[in-house]
C-alpha cells in the first residue's frame, strides 16, 4: 500500500516550475521510470538543497519541486529518509 502511495504521488505531482535547462549535468541518476511500452524516462537530480530540481535530459528541462512535496517524491517506502530539505 505505501509503495502505490508512493507511485500515485508521482502521478499527482506538480511541479512549482519548469525551465529549459542548460548543459550542466545532474549530480546524479534520480529516478528511473519505465513506461507500459519499455520506453524509459530518467529524472537526474540537480539540486536537493532547499527544494529539489529533478532534470530530464532528453527534453532539455529542468523541474522545480519545493518543501513537502519534494521530499516525499525521493523517498520510496522502505528506503532510507533522504536529509531533511533545508529551508
Amino acid at each position: 500500500d505505501d509503495f502505490v502511495r508512493w507511485v500515485e504521488a508521482w502521478r499527482h505531482a506538480t511541479a512549482a516550475g519548469v525551465e529549459l535547462h542548460g548543459a550542466v549535468k545532474p549530480a546524479a541518476d534520480g529516478v528511473k521510470i519505465t513506461l507500459t511500452d519499455g520506453r524509459q524516462i530518467v529524472l537526474g537530480v540537480l539540486s536537493r538543497a532547499r527544494e529539489v530540481t529533478l532534470v530530464r535530459a532528453d527534453e532539455k528541462l529542468k523541474y522545480l519541486f519545493r518543501g513537502a512535496v519534494a521530499q516525499r517524491l525521493l523517498a520510496p517506502p522502505g528506503a532510507p529518509a533522504p536529509a531533511p530539505i533545508q529551508k
